[in-house]
């Protein structure tokens, strides 16, 4: 009579008890990878070259013609300064920015210049219409809306009115981000070294089998 054949069945499975028992072990292992990822996450974040970011709103006069008015004042700024879409919003990204006072007072000029600017134009269109065109061009739509625009500017700029006004700058540190770098710098020395405890238990159990 023949012997029944058992069926052999090879154990793959985990057991999560004796992973936790090989990981708290070993876990001086997993606090010195995380201390030391620490410290370099640490001396990372307080050693970069921070970088700042500088905004500020502005209010652009209803009379002035939008587009003119926000491309002259993209055109009076140093390289750097944008403006955010959909918002009446300039920013600029900087390693040195300078002080709140430096930029209002610069961006009070830009305003100054670009309000003579328009209202030196404004008054030469009016001129040059009045004096120098026909009367058969004068009469023509589009004579007349530029001349409409025109006085419509100078109206707006003559009583000392500005094109448009600059709300107060701020300044923010955007990088590098220091608590976020920290933290990450914690859960991945934690990671390396359940990775290397791992292993290292791995190759252990590897070399008693043998």
């Amino acid at each position: 009579m023949s012997e029944e054949l058992k069926p052999v069945y090879q154990n793959d499975e985990i057991d999560l008890f004796e992973l936790i028992e090989t990981l708290w072990k070993e876990k001086l292992w997993i606090l010195l990878f995380t201390i030391l990822t620490a410290i370099g996450g640490t001396s990372y974040a307080f050693l970069a070259t921070p970088k700042y970011s500088v905004s500020l709103d502005y209010t652009i006069n209803a009379a002035m013609p939008t587009g003119e008015v926000v491309n002259r004042v993209i055109s009076s700024l140093s390289s750097g300064w944008v403006k955010l879409n959909q918002q009446n919003r300039l920013t600029l990204e900087i390693i040195s920015p300078e002080s709140v006072d430096t930029y209002e007072t610069k961006f009070r000029d830009i305003s100054t210049a670009v309000s003579n600017d328009l209202l030196a134009q404004a008054q030469s269109d009016v001129e040059i219409i009045l004096n120098e065109l026909p009367t058969t061009l004068q009469s023509t739509e589009a004579v007349a809306v530029q001349m409409l625009n025109a006085k419509k500017t100078v109206r707006a700029l003559i009583g000392g009115s500005y094109a448009v006004d600059f709300g107060t700058p701020g300044i923010t540190q955007v990088a590098p981000k220091k608590p976020l770098i920290m933290a990450l710098s914690i859960v991945l020395g934690g990671m390396i070294g359940v990775m290397f405890v791992l292993i290292r238990s791995a190759v252990r159990n590897r070399r008693n089998v043998k």
